[in-house]
């Protein structure tokens, strides 16, 4: 479904990337996980356009998309939800559902996703009329999913999810992606918390320094003596 091939990127003159291939299958969960300054959020954001590649091609159903506006890959059925949530505070629940759903020119549709994800994610229907600035943590992550599954994407882009979530909070963020998992919605996930992340993925890359270094079934990273050490807190979890 989605093809990383022997990506290279940079930030001006520092590189960020360096020859990064991975693949995505469709109906898989992935993850991507390593430590700060890795590379998986660039990474995120050269699949979703926010960033262009100086070396390698990204494929996305067999067609190159490497060299499309965000718009189109959006167009195309990627989206992205990103770190930080990046909400628009100065609109409501409501316009900020909408603001997902920008290149849907039906109302009727619009109207019809929004009422599927209240039934969802129910606290965003108690507080439609809200200003998304106003919302909790973990009110405003549930916003930034809602928004981006506004799109009606065949693939989501997952970057850091749980951070600077209460741990009540993460388990709510780990049900709604199980949720969309058996929803058959392909996932690439970013995500600090390892051991979430390994439990929630049917595949797992390993990246530091830009590169990756690690990858395999989610089950067999989570027994790797190194995956232990390193992000796993020296426990198996």
């Amino acid at each position: 479904m989605l093809g990383v091939e022997h990506i290279e990127a940079s930030y001006g003159h520092i590189r960020a990337l360096s020859d990064v291939s991975l693949k995505v299958e469709e109906h898989a969960t992935v993850t991507l996980i390593g430590s700060n300054g890795a590379g998986k959020s660039t990474l995120l954001k050269v699949v979703s356009g926010l960033l262009k590649p100086n070396e390698g091609k990204v494929e996305f159903y067999g067609e190159r998309i490497d060299g499309l506006s965000p718009d189109r890959i959006v167009a195309r059925g990627i989206a992205h939800c990103p770190e930080g949530r990046r909400i628009f505070p100065e609109l409501t629940v409501v316009e900020n559902l909408e603001m997902g759903a920008y290149l849907e020119r039906s109302k009727k549709l619009v109207k019809e996703r929004i009422e599927k994800l209240f039934d969802s994610f129910p606290i965003l229907r108690e507080r439609h009329k809200q200003l998304a600035g106003t919302l909790s943590g973990g009110e405003l992550q549930q916003l930034a999913i809602a928004r981006a599954l506004m799109s009606n994407p065949k693939m989501m882009l997952f970057d850091e999810p749980s951070l600077g979530l209460a741990p009540i909070l993460v388990d709510q963020v780990e049900k709604i992606i199980l949720r969309l998992k058996e929803e058959k919605i392909t996932i690439l996930l970013v995500e600090q918390n390892a051991n979430m992340a390994l439990e929630l993925a049917d595949y797992a890359y390993v990246m530091e320094t830009g590169s990756i270094i690690l990858e395999g079934p989610s089950p067999d990273l989570r027994r790797d003596e190194r995956v232990i050490k390193a992000y796993l807190g020296g426990l198996e979890g």
